[in-house]
């Protein structure tokens, strides 16, 4: 009886040492728990028990449509990397924060001028739906959607999982783009669709009717009619090239002063008379082709490519335009003229004569559409002939005496209004281009290109 009492004590007592040792914590291991905010926001990984002094590491993995923001441990932030090293010294319950991607959506209108108006842009989380819509006002009508140069929906509202930033475009159409579009869908060469576009336009009762449909084919030849004629060209000037168009005068010959920009005339005038000169056959198919196309060829930096013929438009658009439509359209030749020689290769005098028509043009015609783009010209080639080279410290003689002759042979111009308080500055500083200068161009509101 005596031994049984002395082996129950012992058991209690062996039972309450256990009990005081996990109350008390003695000799247990410390521990890392993890939790991540808010749950789906992604993955944790390194928790666990350990011994005191150990090194650990955890790591955050955010889930698709978020990212990492943050460990802390309780109310305090620990670390801002996903992956977090320490040394543990006690327990630690560590937090990893998430927050949700967001994204722009950006809808936008594609052409100018009031053609529609879009909605749905915004902020938006990814895995949001977004809706844009689009609303044509007026005439024109709702093409589609692009995003990256692609048509993506031909639907005015058009939803879609937001997962990344977007741009898009609406495209909206007047009738007579849809009609030019629909000839060029049939395969029609840009020389083609002028010649079904000029037979629209005579059984047009109307001049505005009829150069309202001819700004329609402009803007089309401008823009996609060079992307769709059959025969792109653009090859650079060298020695080879020169030898393979087989045309008189050394390659040499062409090296110095407007030699690229007779190069092109000649190449021009033997294309249009006797391609057969040509002796390059692809060369010769290439460049007929351009021109039967109704293209002709610009220079640049010593390479020719093809452009838009707006002197053989003009010619045969004559009978059917207004008087202010055809007078744009020769003078827009004439600044693209100017623009492919460039403004320094053309002399005083010739630079004096375009902007007396483009001044011209301004006053005659200030309601033509037209007029808000000529005048974009107007300050360009204005700037450029007041300081023609602005790595020059000064303005020629020559060009102080063409300054004189446009003022003394059209003094009621705009231009000539301009030049003679531009001659009181240039007489003030010597004919120095100096901050003076800057100063006048600035308060004329002009920005020169170079």
């Amino acid at each position: 009886m005596g031994v049984h009492r002395v082996k129950l004590l012992f058991g209690t007592i062996l039972m309450l040492a256990v009990f005081f040792l996990v109350v008390t914590g003695c000799g247990s291991r410390p521990s890392v728990d993890l939790m991540a905010v808010p749950e789906e926001g992604g993955t944790i990984s390194g928790g666990g028990t350990f011994d005191e002094g150990e090194h650990i590491r955890v790591e955050a993995e955010p889930a698709v449509g978020y990212r990492f923001v943050k460990w802390t441990d309780g109310d305090k932030q620990v670390s801002g990397d996903p992956v977090y090293h320490f040394t543990l010294a006690a327990g630690r319950q560590l937090t990893a924060h998430f927050e949700q991607l967001t994204y722009t959506v950006r809808p936008t209108v594609t052409a100018n001028g009031n053609r529609g108006m879009v909605t749905g842009g915004g902020e938006y989380t990814h895995g949001q739906q977004a809706v844009i819509r689009a609303f044509p006002a007026g005439e024109s009508r709702f093409e589609g959607w692009y995003s990256g140069g692609k048509r993506i929906s031909g639907e005015p509202e058009y939803a879609f999982t937001v997962t990344g930033e977007k741009s898009l475009s609406a495209r909206f159409l007047y009738e007579e783009e849809i009609w030019i579009n629909s000839l060029v869908d049939k395969g029609l060469t840009p020389l083609a669709v002028m010649e079904t576009v000029r037979e629209k336009m005579d059984s047009l009762e109307t001049e505005e009717e009829r150069d309202r449909l001819f700004r329609f084919l402009l803007t089309w030849l401008d823009g996609e009619g060079r992307r769709h004629k059959l025969v792109d060209v653009l090859f650079h000037h060298d020695a080879d090239m020169h030898e393979r168009l087989g045309l008189p005068g050394s390659y040499e010959d062409f090296l110095s002063g407007k030699g690229f920009v007779r190069m092109r005339d000649l190449l021009m005038k033997t294309i249009e008379q006797d391609p057969g000169a040509i002796e390059d056959r692809d060369l010769r198919e290439s460049l007929t082709g351009m021109w039967n196309q109704g293209f002709t060829l610009k220079t640049g930096e010593g390479s020719f490519s093809s452009v838009v013929d707006y002197s053989r438009l003009k010619e045969s658009f004559q009978p059917l335009l207004s008087p202010g439509m055809h007078a744009y359209l020769g003078l827009r030749n004439d600044m693209l003229h100017a623009m492919s020689e460039g403004y320094m290769l053309i002399s005083p005098e010739e630079h004096s004569r375009l902007l007396i028509r483009v001044d011209g043009f301004l006053s005659g015609n200030p309601e033509l559409p037209e007029a808000v783009e000529v005048e974009g010209k107007y300050e360009t080639f204005l700037a450029m002939f007041l300081v023609r080279d602005p790595f020059v410290p000064s303005v020629s003689p020559e060009e102080i005496s063409a300054y004189r002759d446009l003022v003394r042979e059209y003094p009621q111009t705009r231009t000539a209004g301009v030049l003679k308080d531009y001659l009181s500055v240039l007489e003030e500083n010597n004919r120095q281009i100096d901050e003076q200068v800057w100063s006048f161009l600035r308060g004329q509101g002009l920005s020169h290109p170079l």
